[in-house]
């Protein structure tokens, strides 16, 4: 597991720097190629100054964007679950990335080749974009292909889960998983430590309860098959 969560870090970093260099890249050519607001969209030649900015700033920005990432804990995160507060945190790391980048840019660059806040702008969004496809790239298309899998057979990718508790809370969870579009879990069990519970679970669903004392509990699901 240690050596699976290194090996993530580690491509979760080769991508953010290749990333932040390319967003830098782009930002500049959208730029000379009149494609961002105030360029006056004419297509110009990128000066040898601009090249030679660009070449300072992407040997500067790796070192930075990794640094500010690593700040943020994007490197850390149990990125299955995600949810907005991370497209939130990247967000805003890659606006820190940007800020930094354009102070460094006023400090030391200014006398190699003026380029202008449009271009920083722009490479922030692309940056971020870049970031948060990098994280929920592999779990949109394992859920997309899940999905697909559900368009053929219910069962794609299901997990046969056992419900404790016969009452209405497990009636209802038992039915919201046999009626959802994308099932992902399948009830195959109740267990319920009351044997006079007058409640009964209709239609597919299992037997709603089950004296069951607590150490054959776990192999359950196994005698149901």
């Amino acid at each position: 597991m240690k050596i699976f969560s290194h090996r993530r870090i580690i491509l979760y970093a080769a991508c953010d720097i290749i990333f932040i260099d390319l967003a830098l890249v782009l930002g500049v050519a959208l730029w000379f190629t009149g494609t961002l607001p105030g360029a006056g969209g004419i297509i110009r030649v990128i000066p040898d100054e601009a090249w030679l900015w660009l070449l300072y700033m992407c040997l500067i920005a790796p070192v930075l964007a990794v640094a500010v990432l690593a700040a943020f804990r994007l490197y850390n995160n149990l990125w299955h679950y995600a949810g907005i507060d991370e497209m939130m945190k990247i967000f805003i790391a890659s606006t820190c990335i940007m800020l930094l980048l354009f102070a460094i840019d006023f400090v030391f660059l200014q006398n190699v080749h003026v380029i202008p806040k449009r271009s920083f702008v722009m490479a922030g969004i692309i940056q971020a974009f870049l970031c948060a496809a990098t994280r929920l790239g592999d779990r949109a298309i394992r859920r997309f292909l899940v999905t697909v899998g559900h368009m053929m057979t219910r069962k794609t990718n299901c997990k046969r889960v056992m419900i404790v508790g016969a009452g209405y809370t497990g009636y209802n969870l038992a039915r919201d998983m046999q009626h959802s579009r994308v099932r992902e879990r399948i009830p195959v069990l109740f267990v319920d430590d009351d044997e006079t519970f007058p409640h009964r679970c209709k239609g597919r669903l299992p037997r709603p309860r089950q004296k069951i004392p607590a150490t054959p509990v776990p192999k359950l699901p196994d005698q149901r098959k």
